[in-house]
């Protein structure tokens, strides 16, 4: 069931009061020396009851009333159909009351001034006219007070007072109704009810000419502040459809380097191989250089640079250290202990080697890999001139790059094929002692 509540706050703010309170801080500032300036410079003829003598008057906000600015303007000024009159009214047809109270906002103490004028109108509630204005002139026991002056009047009686005295009016619009302060000749209050409208009208058609020349003034600033950006933004815009518009026109281009750099990568791999491949004769004939009379291998694997050697000598500690001390080996160490069996002279061993980079390279090898150098050299400058965009050159320089390549990777297709084999493994006995010359038989059975 649903529950009804006339409470009308929000957060602890009271709605029905958020103008007010928004209003508030506002007027305040409008009223400090600082912002002061920004107020309306308004100026009412005030017509004294005698009508012998004008005078300017201005609002005053420490009063919350009128100040005297000028008098006998009659004889400065020349009244147009614009200004603001008001008409003072005799000291006959008033009541005064002073109060001292604490120096509220304007629209609390009006509420709180209207009950105190309630409580003290002796006439009629519908014909009560009634103004109040600060009386800075009257000292007080404490700072935070105010003495407030109040004048009280029947409505029906200042209408005929005005009516007697309109042959004296100046531009025929209907005057403001003031009041002079007590024993006070300067300072006038205001009451209401009146021709005040028409300057309250005014003073809503400053402000908002005021505020609408404050939102143009920030909407200037605004786009001041994001201009920079926009424009940066555009130019960042502008640059990626460019730079898209270019990455698209160079993708063939851009292909063929990547082809280019991808056939320089095998061509470089390729003489690596070649360049570095190990002869399996060469190592076979410096095993049978190396190695003792008495030692007979029963196995040999070779695994790129990694040779394996397996067999039968008399010290097999002693043909370690001799390996050792080759040149063209390093790395040398037994795959596993030497075992020597009952009755047998030699022991059975298994040991393993690394040889050099530069051994065992055959005259054609070196002579393929020397002429696969100047072909990958040549590919460098063709792919760098492939990456700078041109619209006849660098077709020609990227179709004439591969030519070189191309055929060396066709004349050297079967040294792959070669080189792709299984690791070289030798089986059959071979006796140190007799000096055997390595022949194409090397491999099977003697």
């Amino acid at each position: 069931m649903p529950i009804a509540s006339d409470d009308l706050t929000l957060f602890g703010l009271d709605l029905r009061n958020l103008w007010h309170d928004l209003k508030a801080p506002w007027a305040k500032l409008m009223r400090t020396p600082a912002w002061s300036w920004l107020a309306p410079r308004v100026e009412i003829q005030v017509t004294a009851d005698d009508a012998q003598g004008r005078s300017l008057w201005e609002p005053d906000a420490r009063t919350r009333g009128f100040r005297l600015k000028t008098r006998d303007a009659h004889n400065t000024t020349k009244q147009s159909d614009g200004a603001f009159e008001a008409r003072l009214i005799p000291e006959s047809l008033l009541l005064r009351k002073r109060l001292v109270m604490p120096l509220l906002d304007p629209d609390k103490m009006q509420q709180a001034l209207l009950l105190e004028a309630l409580n003290s109108n002796p006439f009629a509630s519908s014909s009560l006219l009634w103004g109040y204005a600060i009386n800075r002139n009257v000292s007080t026991s404490s700072p935070d007070l105010v003495a407030v002056d109040m004048a009280l009047a029947a409505r029906e009686r200042v209408i005929q007072h005005l009516a007697s005295r309109t042959g004296v009016a100046g531009s025929g619009a209907e005057p403001e109704v003031w009041a002079l302060l007590p024993r006070c000749d300067d300072a006038a209050m205001l009451l209401p009810g009146f021709g005040e409208t028409r300057r309250a009208r005014s003073g809503q058609r400053y402000w908002a000419i005021v505020a609408s020349m404050a939102c143009i003034v920030l909407a200037l600033c605004i786009a001041m502040a994001i201009t920079p950006y926009l424009q940066l933004r555009a130019r960042g815009i502008q640059a990626n459809i460019a730079y898209a518009a270019l990455d698209k026109q160079a993708g063939p281009q851009v292909g063929k380097r990547e082809g280019l750099l991808k056939i320089d990568d095998q061509v470089k791999a390729l003489a690596n191989i070649i360049g570095h491949r190990l002869d399996t004769l060469h190592v076979v004939q410096a095993l049978t250089k190396a190695l003792p009379d008495d030692t007979v291998l029963q196995r040999l694997q070779i695994e790129g640079r990694k040779v394996m050697i397996a067999g039968q000598a008399s010290d097999s500690a002693s043909l370690m250290q001799k390996l050792g001390g080759l040149s063209e080996v390093k790395e040398v160490r037994a795959l596993s202990a030497a075992v020597r069996q009952p009755g047998m002279v030699k022991e059975t061993f298994q040991i393993e080697f690394q040889l050099t980079d530069d051994f065992g390279v055959s005259v054609a090898d070196a002579a393929t890999a020397a002429a696969l150098a100047p072909a990958s050299a040549a590919s460098a400058p063709a792919s760098a001139a492939s990456a700078t965009v041109l619209p006849a050159s660098a077709p020609a320089s990227v179709a004439s790059a591969p030519t070189p390549v191309a055929a060396v990777t066709a004349s050297t297709a079967p040294v792959l094929a070669s080189t792709a084999k299984a690791p070289v493994s030798v089986t059959a006995p071979v006796n140190a002692g007799n000096r055997v010359e390595p022949t194409e038989s090397i491999g099977g059975s003697r």
